[in-house]
């Protein structure tokens, strides 16, 4: 056994728990009322780095632009849902013989309508008829001169804002349970945000009831002509049957404003924000702020009691 292990300074704690820091000339094992005693020493220093980071942490939570939430609630009505049962049932029972005609019976799905609810498609059109990048990218447009402060090359594109609103302003959220959906906004303009939210919801279901009219017309060509060409009675049964159900699909897509959607609870302006949270950025200043001081202290002996340290 070496002199150092023989000679080893043991002092004694309740519990017998040592933590091993180095000391000069030796292996010294420190027991926690010596760490204890050794911040207590350095209580100043560890208050001031404390405080200092309060200090810094609170002027970050109140320099933060508070953002808002605004957020709609929805249930997706599919087509069958929205009054047009027997469309649906035709599309089970000649759905294979209008698929061989080149026919499209197939309504609306909730899936479909939370996609196009999310989809790049809508984000672009909203982001272009609204003109909304000088109030996405604000710190790079010049308001009084109305034109962009950053070179040509670093002006923001239609993409890049569609990427922008997809990954930190818009949220879409699907409760698999009770089919809701709830669709946030998040802005620094509480107004703004419950605007978008609204006008998003009103864009999908215009979206998608435009599809289902373009459809059922189409749809409504090719029955009328092919009732022309056909003399089988049954055939001509079946061709009825379908026109019947794109004529309501069409009549109920032109007359209902909720096509895809049903707003249950519409956005309103927000009056509190969602972030920052300055309690607990607060909080998190104080703690890091302590960890610090106490850190610097430890390692500060480590380093002044390291046997290098006299050399």
């Amino acid at each position: 056994m070496s002199d150092n292990n023989t000679n080893r300074e043991k002092l004694p704690v309740s519990g017998g728990y040592f933590v091993p820091l180095v000391s000069s000339g030796a292996d010294r094992e420190v027991s926690f009322v010596e760490i204890y005693r050794m911040l207590m020493g350095a209580r100043v220093l560890i208050l001031g780095v404390t405080l200092l980071s309060a200090a810094i942490s609170v002027a970050l939570a109140f320099l933060m632009t508070p953002v808002y939430r605004a957020e709609v609630l929805l249930f997706p009505v599919s087509e069958g849902e929205g009054g047009s049962g027997a469309l649906g049932r035709l599309a089970s029972d000649f759905g294979g013989l209008a698929g061989l005609a080149g026919i499209d019976i197939g309504g609306g799905t909730k899936a479909q309508a939370v996609a196009i609810l999310q989809s790049r498609v809508l984000t672009e059109a909203f982001i272009r008829d609204e003109r909304l990048l000088p109030v996405l990218y604000a710190g790079d447009w010049d308001d009084a001169a109305r034109r962009w402060k950053v070179s040509e090359s670093d002006v923001p594109t239609v993409w890049e804002g569609a990427s922008y609103f997809a990954e930190d302003i818009r949220q879409v959220i699907e409760d698999k349970n009770t089919g809701l959906v709830r669709l946030m906004i998040h802005w620094k303009d509480p107004a703004l945000a419950a605007r978008w939210a609204n006008e998003l919801v009103s864009r999908a279901n215009n979206h998608l009831r435009q599809q289902t009219l373009e459809r059922s017309a189409r749809n409504i060509e090719y029955l009328q002509a092919a009732l022309k060409t056909t003399s089988v009675v049954e055939i001509q049964q079946v061709i009825y049957r379908l026109l019947e159900g794109e004529i309501k699909s069409s009549m109920l897509a032109q007359g209902n404003k909720e096509f895809a959607f049903q707003v249950i609870d519409p956005a309103v302006v927000p009056e509190e924000w969602v972030s920052p949270r300055r309690v607990l950025i607060c909080a998190l200043g104080i703690l890091v702020g302590l960890l610090l001081g106490c850190g610097f202290v430890l390692v500060r002996h480590m380093v002044t009691e390291s046997p290098g340290a006299s050399n």
